[in-house]
C-alpha cells in the first residue's frame, strides 16, 4: 500500500514501517490525544546530532555572525514560531519534525550559547557550509570543523561531570554521543561555489569525488568517535532551484528538460548522489556493527515537482518569498527578506521558501516519508521499533493542506 503524503490520508493515517517492518497505516489521531504519560513512551534516539549547512542550520551562522544573513529578518518563520528563528524557511525544517518525532527539542546550534539546551543533542550545521574544507561566504564551518566541534563537545562531557550530567549547564551526558542518531546533510554548496567561479559544468563534476570523500571522511570519524547510527541526505534537484535558474539561464530550450530544470546541473546532483550512494554501501560492508542510512533528498524533491497536486502544491519552482514580477520571483540583489520582497499568501502551496530553501510545508512532507519508508534505504530503518510522535505534525498542519 502506497500513501500519497500530502492528501487527506496524511493526516488521519501515515505508512509507517515501524514494528512490523511493513507499510502500513499509522493512526495519527490516536497519537494526538496521547496523554502526557503515554508521550514519555514515545522512546526513538535518546539524542540527535546534525552537521550540515543552511537546509538544517538552526542558528549556528547566526551566533557567529550575527545579522549577515537574511535569516534574521521577517518574514522567515512567520508560518510557525510567528517570528525569525535563524532557520532559512517560513517554519520548520525536516531535522525539526523529526526531532518533534522522535520526542526530542528543537536542538540548539552549537554555537547559540544564551538558552541554549544540549541535553538531547546539538546542532553543527552552519549555513553556506560546504563538505570541503573550504570557505564559502566568509563561513568557515565545513564538515571537517563540525566533526571536531563534535568531538570537542564530547570530550567535555566525557571530562566534566558538571558538563556532562545534564543539569547544570544542559549539555548531554556522554552516552548519548554514541546511542545517538548522527545526521549529515551537506553538499550543495561544494557545487554552487563551482558554478559562482564561473566553471564549466565539466569543470565542476570533477570535484564529485571531493565533495563524496570529505562527505565519507566525516562517517569515519564519527565512526571512530563512537557513533553508530547515521542518516545521511543525498542533495536535491539543483537544476530546478529558482535562485540558480534564475542566474544561470540555459542558452537553448534543449539546456531544460520537460519540468523546466536545467539538465547539466541536475546531471552533476545525479552524479554526486550515485558517487555517494556507491561510499555508503562501501562504509556499511566495513562496519556491519553499524547503521547508515541513505535519505534520497534528490529523489523526494522530483517527486514533489512531478505530482505537485498529490502534495497540495500549486507552484513548483517558484518562490514564495521573492521580488515580483521576475524570473522564478528571485531577485540576487533582492531576495527574501529584502524592504521589496514580498511574501505569498499561502506559503504551503509553494515547494520553494525563497528560491534556495525549501518551505515548512516541504520540510514536514520530507520528514514523514522518510519516516514512512519511503525514499529511504534501509526503508523502515528511521523509525525502526521506536513509535514516533506525531503530534505536533497534526496541530500545525493548516487547514488548507487537507484536501
Amino acid at each position: 500500500m502506497t500513501i500519497q503524503l500530502g492528501t487527506p490520508c496524511e493526516v488521519r493515517c501515515i505508512a509507517v514501517a515501524l514494528l512490523l517492518g511493513l507499510l502500513c497505516c499509522f493512526d495519527v489521531d490516536a497519537v494526538a490525544t496521547a496523554s502526557d504519560a503515554e508521550a514519555s513512551e514515545y522512546t526513538c534516539y535518546p539524542s540527535v546530532f546534525v552537521f550540515g549547512d543552511s537546509r538544517s542550520d538552526v542558528g549556528e551562522v547566526q551566533a557567529s555572525l550575527p545579522f549577515s544573513f537574511l535569516s534574521a529578518s521577517p518574514p522567515y518563520g512567520s508560518s510557525y514560531f510567528g517570528r525569525p528563528a535563524s532557520r532559512f524557511s517560513d517554519g520548520r525544517l525536516s531535522i525539526d519534525f523529526l526531532a518533534q518525532a522522535f520526542n526530542i527539542p528543537f536542538l540548539s546550534a552549537y554555537l547559540q550559547g544564551i538558552n541554549s539546551d544540549f541535553r538531547k543533542g546539538i546542532n553543527f550545521a552552519a549555513s553556506s557550509g560546504n563538505a570541503r574544507p573550504v570557505q564559502y561566504k566568509g563561513v568557515i564551518f565545513h564538515l571537517q570543523a563540525q566533526v571536531q566541534q563534535y568531538k570537542w563537545a564530547k570530550h567535555l562531557a566525557s571530562d566534566a561531570g558538571a558538563i556532562g550530567d545534564g543539569t547544570i549547564s544542559k549539555g548531554p551526558v556522554a552516552s548519548s554521543f554514541d546511542q545517538g542518531l548522527h545526521i549529515i546533510n551537506i553538499g550543495e554548496n561544494d557545487y554552487r561555489k563551482g558554478y559562482f567561479n564561473n566553471l564549466s559544468y565539466e569543470e565542476v563534476a570533477k570535484s564529485i569525488p571531493d565533495v563524496v570523500g570529505n562527505i565519507t571522511l566525516a562517517l569515519e570519524n564519527l565512526y571512530e568517535s563512537g557513533a553508530r547510527k547515521f542518516l545521511v541526505f543525498n542533495i536535491p534537484s539543483e537544476g530546478c532551484k529558482g535562485f540558480l535558474l534564475a542566474q544561470f539561464p540555459g542558452s537553448s530550450p534543449g539546456d531544460y528538460d520537460r519540468l523546466g530544470c536545467l539538465r547539466a546541473m541536475n546531471n552533476i546532483t545525479q552524479q554526486h548522489n550515485a558517487r555517494l550512494k556507491s561510499a555508503v554501501d562501501d562504509i556499511r560492508g566495513k562496519h556491519p556493527d553499524a547503521l547508515f542510512m541513505l535519505a534520497d533528498d534528490y529523489g523526494f524533491n522530483l517527486d514533489l515537482i512531478e505530482n505537485p497536486e498529490k502534495y497540495g502544491f500549486k507552484y513548483t519552482i517558484q518562490a514564495c518569498c521573492g521580488v515580483r514580477p521576475t524570473p522564478y520571483n528571485y531577485d540576487p540583489a533582492r531576495s527574501c527578506g529584502h524592504p521589496d520582497a514580498t511574501v505569498c499568501s499561502h506559503p504551503s502551496e509553494y515547494i520553494s521558501w525563497d528560491g534556495i530553501h525549501p518551505t515548512e510545508h516541504q520540510n514536514r512532507l520530507q520528514a514523514l516519508a522518510f519516516l514512512s519508508g519511503r525514499f529511504i534505504d534501509p526503508p523502515g530503518a528511521l523509525a525502526g521499533h521506536c513509535k514516533p510522535n506525531f503530534t505536533d505534525f497534526k496541530e500545525q498542519i493548516p487547514v488548507a493542506d487537507q484536501r
